[in-house]
């Protein structure tokens, strides 16, 4: 019998059964979890910029737009003092609510935690803001509705802390170790981004559709990333591998005595890495106390005299002691809030510095164009820095910026545009080369230390500072306004260069504790270690 030639030749064997052509299942299962792993992160970080935007667009909603056009929607009594007061509740509240930022990023939810309490703030106070203008006129052209304005204002500046400190905890939880100055930069410029755009939209929107349109836009805004939120928002990744948290060996530069960290008691883990002990394995492994792994340590270094081991992070007594005992932090958060705030209040106030060079128009765009060069400033940050040089690098970035900022000084004094633009662009490029370099930094000289905790200190003295600049401003004077700044980098970069000791941090000789845990010498331990400042 002659079979047909054309018929289908049925495989003797299951192709997933040659190994060599092809790689194998558990390569193939990895490669998938890794793709996983690497959705979820940005898909988190899309979530948490959106969130960042929408608040950065609502924040300078009404400063956006000439106050004439706000008297003649709502009251007459809508003054320029009254916008200016608008404006200020964002640094006012985030005083105000810095501990409760501290409070909520030391929990251990505290970043998801952080996020949903700000998404809620920032939805609530664009709903608060728009009830004048659902109920009507009646509302809207009386004295009360300044009063649903300004609280819809105060809700949406209480997010601004929680969105703002939480940028260093995204990438420590999300990011590995040499994407996440990127992420850092990427979440950092999420919020001038919005600041900026704002800038465009009041006058194109309220001219289209006036200021009701405008509103209604900021809450649409508010409401994508928290239907994101609603739909999907990890706590914690769900793809990363658990791992039972290393050991940490911890080399102490004068930041704080071993009574300070063997208070909460020395936990000896003998296990290797993915076996946890009977111990670990009733109480569960904690994401959020997975240590950094350094490879390059070898087993030698835990059993080195100079060496002991202390939990993966630290109450809050202990934070709290170790952040004011640590003169590098201090000096670095310092230096970071107060060229972060200065640089934020110089911006807002270009129109004033100015006024006598170009119309309102040009100096909108003049100042538009900054804020997206700082913004650019934070990606290329991301990109190019490197995370044992970030104190080298931040001492250049200043000097740049004190340059650019002497040439804004010479082109606004012959007022020529040309000029002036490019000096504004640099001003803001080297501002934002620099920003996440100081989030950073301040992050790595107290680790193990939340990071959301530095952040939130870091943020704190970035309002404080851009509240003094601003309530100096009308005693000083426009023009010297930037002579503060100058002045204000000059210092810090002197502080930054001969004080601040960063890179060297990892290298720092050890204090030994009274009491280290035992070791066995025929059994050295199987975990690599972490070294810290």
């Amino acid at each position: 019998m002659t079979g047909n030639s054309n018929a289908a030749v049925p495989l003797l064997r299951d192709p997933d059964a040659f190994d060599d052509c092809g790689d194998s299942s558990d390569a193939r299962d990895e490669k998938r979890a890794d793709r996983a792993a690497k959705v979820e992160r940005y898909y988190v970080l899309t979530v948490f910029s959106l969130f960042a935007f929408a608040q950065g667009v609502l924040w300078l909603t009404f400063s956006s737009i000439d106050h004439t056009r706000l008297q003649e929607y709502y009251v007459d009594d809508f003054d320029f003092a009254t916008v200016a007061l608008l404006l200020n509740w964002g640094p006012i509240i985030g005083i105000v609510s810095f501990p409760f930022s501290l409070w909520i990023m030391k929990r251990p939810d505290g970043f998801h935690e952080a996020c949903v309490c700000g998404m809620a703030l920032c939805v609530g106070g664009a709903l608060v803001r728009l009830i004048p203008t659902i109920v009507g006129p009646a509302l809207r052209k009386s004295s009360f509705a300044l009063a649903f304005l300004h609280i819809g204002q105060i809700l949406n500046a209480a997010g601004g802390p929680l969105c703002m400190a939480t940028t260093s905890r995204l990438s420590s939880i999300w990011f590995p170790e040499e994407q996440r100055t990127f992420s850092t930069a990427i979440a950092i410029a999420a919020n001038p981004v919005g600041t900026n755009l704002a800038f465009i939209l009041g006058p194109y929107v309220t001219q289209a559709g006036g200021v009701g349109a405008l509103l209604f836009l900021g809450l649409v805004f508010t409401l994508l990333p928290a239907i994101l939120a609603l739909v999907h928002l990890p706590r914690w990744p769900s793809h990363a591998k658990r791992e039972l948290p290393a050991p940490i060996i911890v080399r102490v530069q004068g930041l704080a005595t071993p009574d300070l960290l063997g208070s909460q008691g020395h936990r000896a883990r003998t296990a290797s890495l993915g076996e946890a002990s009977d111990a670990d394995a009733d109480e569960g492994a904690d994401p959020e106390t997975d240590a950094e792994v350094d490879p390059q340590l070898d087993s030698a270094s835990l059993a080195s005299e100079d060496s002991y081991v202390v939990p993966p992070e630290l109450d809050e007594q202990d934070s709290i002691k170790l952040m004011l005992s640590s003169r590098d932090f201090m000096l670095t958060v310092l230096c970071g809030g107060c060229i972060s705030g200065i640089a934020t209040a110089w911006q807002t106030m270009l129109q004033a510095i100015l006024r006598d060079n170009f119309d309102e128009r040009t100096i909108g765009w003049i100042g538009c164009f900054n804020g997206f060069a700082a913004n650019l400033g934070n990606i290329v940050a991301g990109f190019l820095s490197q995370r044992d040089r970030i104190q080298t690098e931040l001492v250049i970035g200043l000097g740049l910026q004190i340059c650019a900022l002497g040439l804004f000084v010479d082109a606004a004094k012959h007022g020529t545009f040309v000029g002036v633009f490019m000096a504004v662009l640099g001003t803001g490029l080297t501002y934002g080369l620099c920003n996440p370099l100081f989030y950073e930094l301040s992050a790595k000289l107290i680790f193990p230390v939340n990071e959301g905790v530095s952040i939130s200190v870091l943020v704190l003295l970035l309002n404080i500072f851009a509240c003094a600049l601003t309530s100096a401003a009308p005693h000083i004077g426009p023009t010297s306004i930037t002579g503060v700044f100058i002045t204000a980098l000059i210092i810090v970069d002197l502080i930054m260069f001969l004080v601040v000791d960063g890179d060297a941090a990892a290298t720092t000789p050890a204090i030994k504790p009274p009491e280290a845990p035992a070791r066995e010498e025929d059994s050295p331990p199987t975990t690599p270690a972490l070294l810290i400042a």
